[in-house]
């Protein structure tokens, strides 16, 4: 029987001194998910997003829907009382009814992803993403990432589903969601500018529900933003494939993050 493994990020807030779960700790192993933020061109053969290097200029300001210009009514002809006859019958015009608009929904945005695209050797179909959504009611956000087949309760191997978000629109990663898989099931991770926390401290709750991953969280997870750039990622492997990088990785969407709400 392979040995139980702990997931590397837990792992290291256990062993820190002075540092439990749900703390803060003084560092963190890195992701091998390096997730491009801004949609670039890319080369043939480099199917999967690189890490960018430096700040990336916003292109939020190419985002703004384009302004629509209302050609003035015609003006009415006047009409005089002498070209009226008297035996004429005046016609009523039909009165135009008020649209009425369906009330909004909550703010949401969705991505699909081709099965089959993990990057790696031997990648089960669970960490095969096929698409995500994420949903905002109130102060509460939604992520529902779904793989290609059902969502394990528990693994000897180590998985992680992150949803990385830009929200200043500088093209780098400001906060992180993860959910991670190992043999005592999942937890949540969140990661901001200046940490990390972990388990029940992170406010992140992950449910596996056949083919979708449901993981909530506050929007304070998200430092409060109501528009921001996102996408997601999963890696999947063994404890030392991580320790070595060569997890599988796979990209929802694979072509950079997109915009919230969509």
């Amino acid at each position: 029987m392979r040995p139980r493994t702990v997931p590397t990020l837990l792992l290291v807030a256990l062993l820190l001194p002075g540092c439990a779960v749900g703390e803060e700790p003084t560092s963190s192993s890195e992701t091998g998910l390096h997730p491009r933020m801004t949609p670039e061109k890319r080369k043939a053969g480099h199917p999967h997003p690189g890490r960018r290097s430096g700040k990336g200029r916003s292109d939020h300001q190419n985002d703004r829907p384009k302004r629509r210009v209302t050609p003035p009514a015609a003006k009415p002809e006047k009409s005089s009382a002498m070209d009226a006859s008297p035996t004429s019958t005046a016609r009523s015009e039909p009165t135009a009814q008020p649209t009425v608009r369906a009330p909004a929904g909550p703010p949401s945005a969705s991505v699909r992803d081709r099965t089959g695209d993990a990057r790696g050797v031997g990648v089960p179909a669970y960490a095969d993403l096929t698409g995500a959504s994420l949903r905002r009611d109130g102060d509460r956000f939604t992520l529902r990432a779904g793989a290609a087949a059902d969502f394990p309760t528990s693994s000897e191997e180590v998985e992680h589903v992150i949803l990385f978000a830009d929200t200043d629109g500088d093209g780098q990663v400001d906060y992180e969601i993860w959910a991670t898989l190992a043999d005592d099931g999942w937890s949540g991770t969140w990661r901001y500018p200046d940490g990390a926390r972990f388990g029940s401290g992170s406010g992140v709750d992950v449910q596996p529900r056949g083919r979708d991953l449901v993981v909530g969280f506050d929007a304070s997870r998200l430092g409060g933003a109501s528009s921001f750039r996102w996408l997601v990622g999963a890696e999947q492997g063994t404890a030392e494939q991580q320790s070595t990088g060569t997890l599988s990785e796979d990209y929802a969407p694979d072509s950079g993050a997109v915009r919230f709400p969509g």
